[in-house]
């Protein structure tokens, strides 16, 4: 019973992830509306869910090693790239909740010269980029909903200012930036 359980998991994780995955390229080239987001970052739940169910050792009794290892190989890339699409969609979906407060924390806390819109675009992509979304979640979170006080995000805006990079509102990594100079 346990070695068909995981038999179907794996079958079920296998077409539940070619469908984030399709979904995911149709999202990445269009605007897509916030619950679509959700409903993608619901199935990556439901994906990973999935995977932990999966006992490598059942599927040992009824494969050669050969097949286990490769159903493990196949599962430990739903894992990561489950994780790479749920950081991108997590950053998109919180991208534009957190723009406007971030603005207005800007207005109350900065007082330098420059465009403050910028500012706010390229601090929230910073904060929302793919490499980041993990680190900051709560925080983002918390802004968001607007409950941060402006010496919490006065505090996080300046430990982490050095971060925005110049001519672009999209966060890549300093060695791509250094690359390109």
């Amino acid at each position: 019973m346990v070695k068909t359980r995981s038999i179907q998991n794996y079958k079920f994780a296998e077409q539940l992830f070619k469908q984030i995955d399709d979904t995911f390229i149709i999202i990445e080239n269009e605007d897509v509306p916030l619950h679509k987001l959700d409903k993608v970052l619901s199935d990556i739940h439901r994906l990973e869910n999935l995977l932990n169910k999966i006992s490598l050792q059942d599927l040992g009794e009824e494969y050669s090693k050969e097949t286990v290892a490769k159903i493990k190989q196949n599962i430990d890339f739903y894992y990561e790239s489950a994780i790479y699409i749920k950081k991108i969609l997590l950053g998109r979906k919180y991208y534009d909740l957190i723009i406007y407060p971030i603005h207005g924390y800007i207005k109350r806390v900065y007082y330098g010269q420059g465009d403050r819109n910028e500012l706010s675009k390229k601090f929230a992509a910073m904060l929302t980029h793919r490499n980041n979304i993990s680190t900051f979640f709560n925080q983002i979170k918390r802004i968001a909903v607007g409950t941060m006080s402006d010496n919490e995000f006065k505090k996080i805006y300046q430990a982490n200012k050095h971060k925005m990079i110049g001519g672009t509102t999209a966060f890549e990594s300093f060695d791509s930036f250094l690359q390109n100079e």
